[in-house]
C-alpha cells in the first residue's frame, strides 16, 4: 500500500517577523491575510502568536509603545514633580507614536517591561517624597489617564485637522443670540490647534501636581 502523503507543517516564523511585516502596513491594510502574504506563509502560521486581527493590532501597538518608552530616561535624582512630568510626557508621546491604532486598542492598559519598569520608578519617587503606597498608586493612575487622553486628543486633531468639539460648539453658538456667550465664543475660536493642546497638557499637569503638593502639605507638621 502506498502511504498517503503527510501534510506539511506550517512554516516557522517569529513574533519579530510578524511585527516587522505589520509595520509596513497602514491601519486600514493591517490584516492577518496581508501579513501572512508578506511573510510567504499561510494565516495558520501566524496563529501561534495571534489568532485574529485584534491580536495583530495588539502586537503592533505593543511594539510601537515599547519602542517609544525604551527611549525614556527619567530623572535619576530629580524632584518627584520632575519625575512625574517626565513620565507623563513619555506616556503622551507613546500614544502619539502608536498613532491611529491607539483609537482601536486600550493603550492605557498596556503592561510591557518598559512601562512596568518606568511605573515602578515613578512609584518609588512618590513614596520617597512622602506619599504612602496607595496615594502613589492613585497619583500614577491619575497622571497616566491624563497623559493617555492628551495623546489621543493630539491624534484626533491630526486626523480631523480640528478638534472634534470645536465644530459642534460653534454650531451651537450660532443659534444663540449674538451678545450672549461671548467668553465661550472667544474660547472656542482659540481652541483646537496643536499649540492649544500642548498648553492644555502643561496646565493639566500643573494642576495635578499642585493637588499632590497639597496632599503632602496637609500632613506636614505645624
Amino acid at each position: 500500500m502506498t502511504p498517503s502523503p503527510r501534510r506539511g507543517r506550517p512554516a516557522q516564523i517569529s513574533r519579530e517577523q510578524i511585527v516587522a511585516a505589520a509595520r509596513e502596513l497602514g491601519p486600514a491594510d493591517l490584516t492577518m491575510k496581508a501579513v501572512a502574504e508578506m511573510l510567504g506563509v499561510t494565516r495558520k502560521a501566524l496563529n501561534y502568536y495571534v489568532n485574529d486581527r485584534a491580536g495583530l493590532v495588539e502586537l503592533v501597538v505593543l511594539d510601537r509603545f515599547e519602542a517609544q518608552l525604551d527611549k525614556v530616561r527619567l530623572p535619576v535624582s530629580g524632584d518627584w514633580r520632575e519625575v512625574l512630568r517626565a513620565y507623563a510626557d513619555a506616556i503622551r508621546g507613546g500614544i502619539i507614536e502608536v498613532g491611529e491604532l491607539a483609537t482601536h486598542y486600550p493603550v492605557s492598559g498596556l503592561a510591557t517591561p518598559a512601562t512596568l519598569g518606568i511605573a515602578e520608578r515613578v512609584l518609588q519617587s512618590l513614596v520617597d517624597a512622602g506619599f504612602d503606597v496607595d496615594e502613589a498608586g492613585k497619583a500614577l493612575t491619575l497622571v497616566n489617564d491624563a497623559a493617555t487622553d492628551a495623546g489621543r486628543q493630539v491624534l484626533l486633531l491630526d486626523e480631523r485637522r480640528v478638534h472634534p468639539m470645536v465644530p459642534a460648539t460653534l454650531d451651537a453658538l450660532q443659534s444663540a443670540p449674538a451678545p450672549d456667550l461671548q467668553l465661550l465664543r472667544q474660547l472656542t475660536t482659540a481652541r483646537g490647534d496643536g499649540d492649544y493642546l500642548d498648553d492644555q497638557f502643561v496646565f493639566t499637569m500643573s494642576v495635578l501636581i499642585a493637588g499632590l503638593v497639597a496632599v503632602l502639605d496637609r500632613r506636614a507638621p505645624d
